[in-house]
């Protein structure tokens, strides 16, 4: 049976429920965050902070509910109710 247990948590602090969490296929530089808003929040994972580094906004209308980065890192696709 494994245990986890929380190590860092960090609050969103845009209203509203991230729908999904995606990790760069290279080191884990960067964790992209859909939302219900429909915009797409990237965020530090270098460091424990979790910092916000972009938010793509309106990416989808109205929510963005999967993502996914390719295996070289070069490009990202997101889906949502508009797809």
């Amino acid at each position: 049976m494994r245990n986890w247990k929380t190590i860092k948590q960090v609050k969103h602090k845009e209203p509203g429920a991230i729908n999904a969490l995606r990790w760069d296929q290279g080191e884990g530089n960067l964790l992209f965050a859909p939302d219900e808003k429909g915009q797409i929040c990237i965020f530090d994972g270098k460091n424990s902070v979790g910092q916000l580094v972009h938010i793509i906004e309106r990416a989808h209308n109205p929510s963005a509910f999967a993502l996914a980065v390719d295996s070289r890192n070069r490009y990202f696709v997101s889906g949502g109710n508009d797809s």
